[in-house]
């Protein structure tokens, strides 16, 4: 028997390519990522399949996918930097269940490198986005 509300991390494969794209072009992801666009089927497959420093996860409770995750690896100036990002498949979660997933992510991402960079954008006007990023410890640049 399995466990109710146990919260499950996979990484994504090519299979969800499709599924993706329909989460990165719900109109909350669309008015939370940096080009508040929809991406076209044909440019999101030619990202894809040219993206080969990126990780993405999903994150499911109880069958649902709940949140997608990823991570853009890059090297400049011999410096590592990671880009991570989040993305909601649906509006059924908990706030504990976001916070579980921000923490779960930032663990996988300090096991990758020690020196790594990690850089995020937050909106200004988004208060919780606001709030967690001081909660996980990141500073604010100008």
């Amino acid at each position: 028997m399995r466990k109710k509300n146990k919260i499950l991390v996979n990484e994504i494969s090519d299979k969800d390519i499709l599924f993706y794209l329909e989460t990165r072009n719900q109109k909350i992801n669309i008015e939370n990522s940096i080009s508040r666009k929809k991406i076209n089927i044909l440019d999101h497959f030619i990202w894809w399949f040219g993206n080969d420093n990126m990780k993405a996860y999903t994150v499911s409770k109880d069958n649902k996918r709940l949140f997608i995750l990823t991570e853009i690896y890059y090297k400049i100036n011999k410096v590592d930097i990671v880009v991570p990002g989040l993305m909601t498949c649906t509006k059924e979660y908990s706030i504990i269940d976001l916070l579980w997933t921000i923490r779960w992510q930032k663990e996988n991402i300090d096991k990758v490198k020690k020196k790594l960079l990690c850089s995020i954008s937050v909106p200004k006007d988004n208060f919780f986005s606001n709030k967690q990023a001081k909660y996980f410890g990141f500073k604010k640049l100008n």
